[in-house]
């Protein structure tokens, strides 16, 4: 066995400690609280089975995406509706999320750095706490990190099975959080950045876009809550009470 499969193999079995630590953290006295406001909503919207819960966010004003909800309904059935089950399914999410991280840093980055990002997002206090919030974030994270590792690996090997799966992962990412769409624009930028290099890839790019922003735009055509959400943006701003068009006549005055 040469050196470097030997430090392979150490690195796996640590990063397969970390795992362990992670779940042990994100376990600890995970009923010892009530779930909290959004939580409960999370349980109530996913209440209402697959396919109401799809109608439900479709006319929910500033509600989010239903991937999240429709995998609770599918898990509650299972696991139960107490607080240590339906906080359960994040912890399966972060782990697999940590997981993803040492794929993704391995990948770009080499063995140390692996360790390294793997070692602080286990013990990261925002991961553990949205390891054990029943909300959409973990899941955000998860499908942020599975773009850009199928990214990683589309630029290195231009073949048809990373773009069917960056379509998917990215596009699953948007179905559970619409801030997706600034893991997207990262992407984007680095292309534009690199367009020389990988000047072969924008047709297939530009695709995939094509395809994602069809997706986007069949689910925005259904659903009444989401545009009434934007109108109410762009008329009375976000919740810091920012008016976009008070904003826009704002700038507009300084020329």
């Amino acid at each position: 066995m040469t050196h470097a499969s030997r430090r392979g193999r150490r690195a796996l079995w640590a990063v397969v400690g970390l795992l362990f630590l992670a779940l042990a953290i994100r376990t600890y006295q995970l009923d010892a609280q009530e779930l909290g406001f959004d939580a409960v909503a999370s349980v109530f919207i996913a209440g209402h089975g697959p396919l109401g819960l799809v109608a439900y966010v479709r006319g929910a004003i500033r509600e989010h995406p239903p991937l999240y909800y429709f995998l609770l309904s599918l898990w509650m059935p299972v696991a139960g509706r107490s607080e240590f089950a339906v906080r359960f399914l994040s912890v399966g999410i972060g782990i697999v999320t940590i997981a993803t991280m040492y794929r993704l840093a391995r990948k770009t980055a080499g063995l140390s750095v692996a360790l390294f990002a793997t070692v602080l997002l286990a013990l990261s206090p925002f991961h553990v706490h949205e390891s054990r919030n029943p909300r959409m974030y973990g899941l955000l994270a998860l499908f942020s990190l599975l773009s850009l590792f199928v990214f990683v690996r589309l630029l290195n090997e231009d073949r048809g099975r990373w773009w069917v799966l960056f379509w998917l992962v990215t596009g699953l990412g948007a179905f559970t959080h619409y801030y997706m769409a600034f893991v997207l624009l990262a992407e984007d930028i680095y292309l534009l950045l690199t367009c020389r290099r990988y000047r072969h890839l924008m047709l297939r790019w530009v695709l995939t876009h094509l395809a994602l922003g069809g997706a986007a735009a069949v689910w925005v055509a259904f659903s009444p809550g989401l545009w009434t959400t934007i109108v109410s943006f762009w008329d009375r701003g976000v919740a810091s009470g920012i008016r976009w068009s008070g904003a826009a006549r704002a700038l507009n005055g300084l020329f």
